[in-house]
């Protein structure tokens, strides 16, 4: 079975067993897609280590614009599983949340920030999992969803990881959400969140050859002067300018750029021959690895 073939997940109140798919076996986890009443519009796929393996955590992974949420839950419940992370990937519609990008209410009032936080209630609740302080990542659009969850949200991140999105929001308090964090000028709030940011540890995967400017690229020439031309140039400039807003509050460098060479933007790609689930798991070990003794 196909990633494809899962993406209509199973109606469940909450209080029946959710459909085990083993159409593409995950050795170290059990993948599971789940419909909730808590967030109607916004099923997830689910998994969680063997039983075997001691609970570390959550790891929330966000899909970019061809939603391929299921790719998501695999590739990461493979990569997660054998070190005791549980896995959460929401899938947010087309139809339902376009533009969740943003991390605020689109046109037809869905808010993709709101029901990632009833996902992450449903999560705990059904599975008695482990979701407060989650490890969130994001791919492409999902990764500009992810920071500005943080930014806008007053919920605590354990680990921040953002796999080469398009654009970003920066630490201008001058420049309107969602490419500064001022109040924007039809009312709607801006992001008050950036000291939480801060404190959050942030690593930004770009890989070398993403330099293309395709049609899934924001080309705003305001994004353009301000951001860089490119996947590459944007998320440099930007962790340059996170960590010069740290430095002006006297706190630690809070992101760090790790480039990958030769590559792009391709998701199968990047995950396939460039090893980007095992990368994202040695970011997290390496930022959770107990201190040494002294």
């Amino acid at each position: 079975m196909s990633p494809a073939a899962l993406m209509n997940p199973v109606s469940d109140s909450g209080s029946a067993p959710v459909t085990q798919f083993t159409g593409r076996p995950v050795k170290t986890a059990c993948v599971s897609s789940v419909r909730t009443e808590m967030a109607p519009h916004v099923p997830y796929f689910f998994s969680r280590p063997a039983a075997e393996i001691p609970l570390r955590g959550t790891i929330i992974s966000i899909h970019g614009i061809t939603r391929n949420s299921a790719a998501h839950a695999f590739h990461m419940a493979r990569a997660a599983g054998p070190s005791g992370y549980c896995v959460i990937a929401p899938h947010f519609s087309k139809t339902e949340y376009s533009g969740y990008q943003l991390a605020q209410a689109n046109a037809a009032g869905r808010d993709a920030s709101q029901a990632l936080k009833l996902v992450l209630a449903d999560a705990s609740l059904r599975f008695g999992i482990p979701t407060q302080s989650p490890i969130l990542c994001g791919y492409s659009g999902g990764g500009q969803f992810a920071h500005r969850f943080v930014l806008t949200q007053d919920v605590a991140v354990r680990q921040l990881i953002l796999i080469a999105p398009g654009w970003f929001t920066f630490p201008d308090s001058n420049e309107p959400f969602p490419y500064g964090l001022a109040p924007q000028a039809n009312g709607m709030p801006g992001a008050p969140g950036l000291d939480r940011l801060l404190r959050t540890p942030i690593s930004v995967i770009v890989g070398t050859s993403d330099i293309r400017r395709n049609g899934t690229l924001n080309t705003d020439p305001r994004l353009d002067a301000r951001q860089g031309r490119n996947r590459l140039a944007r998320a440099s400039a930007w962790v340059e300018a996170i960590n010069a807003s740290a430095e002006e509050r006297c706190l630690e460098p809070a992101a760090t750029l790790v480039t990958v060479k030769k590559a792009d933007h391709n998701f199968d790609t990047n995950f396939r021959r460039h090893g980007f689930a095992g990368r994202i798991l040695d970011l997290i070990h390496k930022q959770h690895q107990p201190n040494p003794k002294t």
